[in-house]
């Protein structure tokens, strides 16, 4: 009985500080002053039009929009 107290002694604490840690670094970066929105982030691609960040983004689009004929296509078929 005395190994098993000391064995469940040292499993508790540590996944409780596991958890406590995650939560804190997910509190910390919802907190953060340098996180983008989704609307900041294509605004930030928009206006830095040199920057590899805006093709990524208007590939992403084109891309959906080829998605959505297809879609449209597949439906027709049936």
């Amino acid at each position: 009985m005395e190994i098993e107290r000391i064995q469940i002694c040292a499993v508790v604490p540590t996944f409780f500080v596991k958890m406590q840690t995650s939560w804190e670094y997910d509190r910390v970066q919802a907190n953060g002053k340098n996180l983008l929105t989704l609307k900041e982030k294509n605004n930030f691609a928009k206006n830095n039009l040199n920057s590899n960040n805006y093709d990524f983004t208007t590939n992403i689009k084109h891309q959906t929009s080829n998605i959505k004929h297809q879609t449209s296509n597949i439906k027709h078929q049936d």
